[in-house]
């Protein structure tokens, strides 16, 4: 059995107790929760109503959960085993509000199908870019 390096708490089947583990569930809640901002900037940016808001952050929720369940996952060649949740990050942000403000719903609709990556369910995606564009 190999040694754990001393500042490492946790190894890797080590469990930690009830209350880390809140704690730690938590801190997850929050993290997400804050990257929920750009899809609200987003839509409002580009003049969505309300109710594309509301769909667009409820789906954005759907798909980082399952993203972080599908990371979770220790299947081979297929999730890392890791706890590491899945965000909406700001890396494609600037693409995609440069397409809404040149072109509005429907050049971002064309960019996200142009780099669309299916997620593991094969429809979340789909039902996003429909609440987009509004059909």
């Amino acid at each position: 059995m190999p040694r754990r390096p001393p500042g490492l708490v946790y190894g890797e089947n080590d469990r930690p107790p009830l209350p880390v583990l809140a704690a730690l569930g938590l801190q997850h809640i929050f993290l997400m929760s804050s990257s929920l901002v750009l899809p609200v900037v987003l839509v409002g940016e580009i003049g969505g109503s309300f109710d594309q808001v509301r769909g667009v952050v409820a789906l954005t929720m759907v798909a980082c959960g399952i993203g972080t369940m599908a990371q979770a996952l220790r299947l081979p060649g297929f999730g890392s085993g890791f706890l590491c949740p899945n965000l909406c990050g700001p890396n494609f942000f600037a693409a995609c509000m440069s397409a809404a403000w040149l072109g509005g719903l429907p050049l971002m609709r064309g960019l996200m199908e142009s780099v669309d990556v299916e997620p593991a369910d094969g429809g979340t995606s789909v039902v996003m870019r429909r609440t987009l564009a509004g059909s």
